[in-house]
């Protein structure tokens, strides 16, 4: 009661750390701890194609380019 100016500044100091607690525990554990929401997700993996030689000379294969790839010839 003798000093709410103390109290106000510390309520609110409690208030953001806890709010930013369980803002960054949200974030990690959506990100790293729950397992994917597909069937073996330890089989997923993204292909490349490549139009050059370098990391710089790589995309992405979206879905349709990659159904129409022949089923005989290896990814990798």
């Amino acid at each position: 009661m003798r000093s709410p100016a103390f109290t106000l500044v510390a309520m609110i100091t409690l208030a953001l750390g806890i709010g930013a607690n369980v803002t960054i525990f949200s974030v990690i554990n959506n990100t790293l701890l729950k397992p994917l929401p597909f069937p073996d997700p330890d089989r997923l993996m993204l292909v490349f194609e490549t139009y050059g030689k370098g990391p710089d000379n790589w995309n992405i294969v979206s879905a349709p380019n990659f159904w129409d790839f022949p089923a005989d010839e290896p990814l990798f």
